[in-house]
């Protein structure tokens, strides 16, 4: 059974507006645009994005606008819970509770002993 758990939902590039535009006649203009505090820099040269980058994430986009990042656990996966009164114990993804966005853990070294956590709260074993 292939059961994703529910995609935590958050910007890419926070705090970001990306622009195509020809700096010499419209950074003032876009350096007055709402919401914009600075440009970004490297070395004192406003920073550039290559288009491949750009198109590059467009061809990710899904039909619901959004763009997943790295790969859902899947159940059997071993994984080390990272934050709370089980951290750095070692257990196998048993299953989720999608709409409380948390997954039920098996404990590898407790037979039997399950535990419900935030899936934020446990990262894949290699």
């Amino acid at each position: 059974m292939n059961i994703a758990p529910l995609s935590r939902i958050a910007p890419l590039f926070p705090q970001y507006v990306f622009a195509r535009f020809e700096p010499a006649a419209r950074l003032h203009d876009v350096l007055f645009t709402r919401g914009v505090q600075a440009p970004l820099l490297v070395g004192g040269n406003l920073a550039t994005v290559e288009d491949a980058a750009v198109e590059f994430l467009r061809c990710r986009v899904r039909e619901d606008g959004l763009i997943p990042v790295g790969e859902p656990l899947q159940p059997g996966e071993r994984v080390l819970i990272d934050e709370g009164p089980f951290a750095e114990w070692v257990g196998v993804v048993e299953r989720f509770v999608s709409e409380r966005d948390r997954v039920i853990v098996l404990l590898s070294s407790v037979s039997g002993v399950r535990v419900d956590v935030r899936t934020e709260a446990v990262r894949r074993l290699a």
